[in-house]
């Protein structure tokens, strides 16, 4: 189990490679051959300084998996599974779904990335990487 445990709805992937574990710039990981699978959570407060603590906390979580990613030469992010509480509260001036998507947005940016699918509720990154 990656994150968080207690009461939540788990998934199970099975596959016919050994997984290697690890933790890196916060995220912890599976990687199984050619797929990494890894969970970051991130705490807005930790960015209070910034105009915008969710755009801030979102950009330093994509920017992190990315470096991930292409350490472990599985650049293609195929899936993330974005979780932010309140997405339709407004806060430091701007609705938080839009203060999400503009973080988002810079990191994707900043690396010459693609967005993948997406989903959404805390500021959690649950994604999937390979080849």
């Amino acid at each position: 189990m990656l994150g968080r445990v207690g009461n939540s709805l788990q998934e199970i992937w099975r596959l016919d490679t050994a997984c290697q574990s690890g933790i890196s710039e916060g995220i912890s990981y599976r990687r199984a051959g050619p797929l990494l699978y890894g969970v970051i959570e991130l705490d807005e407060s930790a960015f209070a300084e910034d105009d915008s603590p969710l755009q801030a906390a979102t950009e330093e979580a994509y920017r992190r998996i990315f470096r991930l990613i292409e350490r472990e030469g599985l650049p293609h992010l195929w899936r993330v599974w974005n979780y932010l509480a309140d997405i339709n509260r407004e806060s430091d001036g701007l609705e938080r779904y839009r203060q999400f998507n503009i973080g988002r947005q810079d990191a994707f940016i900043e690396f010459s990335r693609v967005l993948p699918a997406m989903c959404r509720q805390p500021a959690r990154l649950d994604w999937l990487a390979g080849r």
